[in-house]
């Protein structure tokens, strides 16, 4: 049943052209959890072609949209899709079954690192029913300046687009990032790759 429900990894490739190893981690985890990914199409972008604070934003703009559009078009037993980053860590007792029993029926924003008033920090995981793509694609077209993808994702919260979880159900994989170029540190995370 999960792959009417599949999950697209957000992710990128390294200076060798290969995914990062924490990728491998995280599908292990998704997948032990009964989540079905889509093939993975990650980001070649090189730093100079794009920047990388807006890698996330147009990435999801300019091709996991289109990939989802047409995805739903070509097969009408899709429910709905999920978002998630490539460091996604679901929590421990969060499952495909727990998604299910939850019965969500407008987008909502499931994984995250910290809500604060003004800004949600990290869209890990993210769940936008069948019915809310074309919606959520005039979002973006409609984003004429590149952003953070998680300040796109708040502003979405904000106007009612988008739901939020009282508690996260995700977390990322404790790894280093090339965004802060420094170990992204998460307590929560029950996976840590820390080589670079």
């Amino acid at each position: 049943m999960s792959y009417n429900y599949p999950l697209e990894i957000l992710t990128f490739t390294n200076d060798k052209n290969k995914l990062p190893k924490y990728v491998d981690l995280a599908i292990e985890d998704i997948r032990s959890k009964g989540f079905c990914i889509l093939p993975i199409t990650p980001d070649h972008r090189k730093e100079e072609e794009i920047k990388i604070i807006h890698a996330g934003f147009t990435w999801l703009k300019h091709y996991t949209m289109p990939k989802l559009l047409w995805y739903a078009k070509t097969n009408k037993d899709i429910k709905g899709f999920f978002i998630a980053e490539g460091d996604l860590c679901l929590n421990y007792d969060y499952d495909f079954k727990r998604f299910i029993e939850e019965k969500h029926t407008k987008p909502v924003w499931l994984g995250y690192k910290k809500k604060m008033n003004h800004y949600i920090v990290g869209n890990f995981l993210l769940y936008f029913p069948r019915d809310s793509l074309e919606e959520l694609n005039r979002h973006f077209v409609n984003q004429k300046r590149n952003c953070y993808s998680d300040r796109f994702f708040k502003k979405l919260v904000d106007i009612g687009f988008l739901d939020i979880v009282k508690e996260t159900r995700a977390t990322e994989i404790e790894h280093y990032s090339n965004v802060i170029k420094d170990i992204r540190e998460e307590p929560r995370s029950h996976i840590k790759y820390l080589n670079t």
